[in-house]
């Protein structure tokens, strides 16, 4: 087996990585839209909640009513500084998971340039080696045909 056969079966397998490494970063950034996704919610429903008790303060409403308000409030500001947190973690993995497809994608083209110089070191000497038997073949026959004087 040549070295670039060899080679070509490295770049299959480092082939095989990136691929999973690509669906690995796929997954990834899905995870992140449902993040923002989701703090985006929370931060309108939050804005509702806000509104509502700003209408409801300016109508008059009962002390117990308007806490419970702010309370419901501060549990949104809780969970949405939560969300904050999980949606960092996402943006994390993301440039973690592109990372490392950057480093098989790489390793693929290099390795691929690697394969495609030793084809092109082979088939410079297969060229060379036919030249030199096509050259031994036309001394060979020259020297039957023509005998010095």
């Amino acid at each position: 087996m040549k070295r670039s056969q060899r080679m070509s079966k490295l770049v299959e397998l480092e082939q095989v990585d990136e691929k999973s490494a690509v669906s690995q970063l796929g997954l990834s950034r899905a995870h992140l839209e449902q993040q923002q996704v989701a703090l985006k919610a929370l931060l309108e429903y939050r804005k509702e909640y806000a509104d509502q008790l700003s209408v409801q303060g300016q109508t008059g409403v009962e002390a117990t009513r308007l806490n419970d308000y702010a309370k419901f409030i501060t549990q949104l500001d809780d969970a949405i500084e939560l969300q904050k947190h999980q949606l960092a973690d996402a943006e994390r993995a993301v440039i973690d998971k592109q990372k490392i497809w950057q480093g098989h994608y790489q390793r693929v083209e290099s390795l691929s340039k690697v394969v495609q110089q030793n084809l092109n070191q082979e088939n410079s000497i297969d060229r060379k080696k036919v030249e030199r038997q096509l050259d031994d073949r036309a001394g060979t026959l020259s020297g039957n045909t023509v005998k010095p004087g």
